[in-house]
């Protein structure tokens, strides 16, 4: 029997309307109105506890399905279900409170807090009454539990260490800590392996596997080799449409690969 879906989303559309032509330049006034179709009538069901990969050329809307998830856009059309519970337009704290976490490209890492100071704000804000946080000097008391999630994420013995000076894997070893933090249900990921060197994407590709145990995630990366590894189900995006969904091996052919 499949496991039951975490998230799904249902005939999902999204249209970006055109720009208006008082705000261009003569020249560019071709574009005034034209629309952009990023997605469309995309059926996603992400099975609990899985590793869900939605992959596609630049520009398939792989990121546009990340904003839609964790509700930082509003489907133009369809319905996105959590827990089976319909959450269409709500905002992205209202998804958060609902157990739906997110990392984000470029990095949200402060360079100047130490990396429990990270965790700690992050567990933090998920205790907070309607979005007030403690005092910094309160933030002592998420310490133990930073110092968890830290060790978790690969970063044991760094509680202390300033951010800016964690080496690249380092560092998007404490982007997924801080995600993890809140204890999120499901974990969206906008290109885990972005910008790293070989070596790094296998010890990412070995993090993911670990923050994976017990989690649903949702990732978009570019990097097949990292997808093939930690993926249980690919979705290939390609003009805004799904065009294959199953296992690698399965949808290999319309990767290209």
């Amino acid at each position: 029997m499949p496991a039951p879906s975490l998230v799904e989303t249902r005939r999902l559309s999204m249209v970006f309307p055109g720009v208006a032509a008082s705000s261009l330049r003569p020249g560019d006034r071709a574009r005034a109105a034209r629309t952009v179709r990023a997605l469309h009538e995309v059926d996603l069901r992400v099975a609990e506890g899985s590793v869900h990969a939605v992959v596609g050329p630049r520009g398939a809307g792989k990121t546009t399905v990340l904003n839609l998830l964790s509700g930082y856009l509003a489907p133009t059309a369809g319905q996105l279900l959590v827990l089976g519970r319909d959450v269409t337009g709500q905002q992205p704290e209202q998804l958060a409170r609902l157990g739906v976490g997110r990392s984000f490209r470029p990095s949200s890492v402060l360079d100047a807090l130490t990396t429990a100071e990270q965790v700690e704000l992050a567990l933090a804000s998920s205790s907070a009454d309607h979005g007030r946080w403690p005092p910094r000097r309160e933030l002592g008391q998420f310490r133990e539990g930073a110092e968890a999630v830290l060790a978790e994420a690969g970063l044991a013995g760094q509680a202390d260490v300033l951010a800016g000076s964690l080496a690249p894997c380092e560092r998007r070893a404490l982007e997924f800590a801080v995600a993890i933090a809140p204890g999120p249900q499901v974990l969206l990921l906008d290109e885990p392996t972005a910008g790293l060197g070989p070596d790094d994407v296998d010890r990412t590709i070995a993090l993911l596997t670990r923050v994976a145990a017990g989690r649903t995630l949702v990732l978009v990366d570019h990097n097949l080799y990292a997808v093939r590894s930690v993926a249980d189900t690919v979705t290939v995006l390609r003009g805004g449409e799904v065009v294959a969904e199953g296992a690698y091996d399965e949808v290999r052919p319309e990767l290209g690969a």
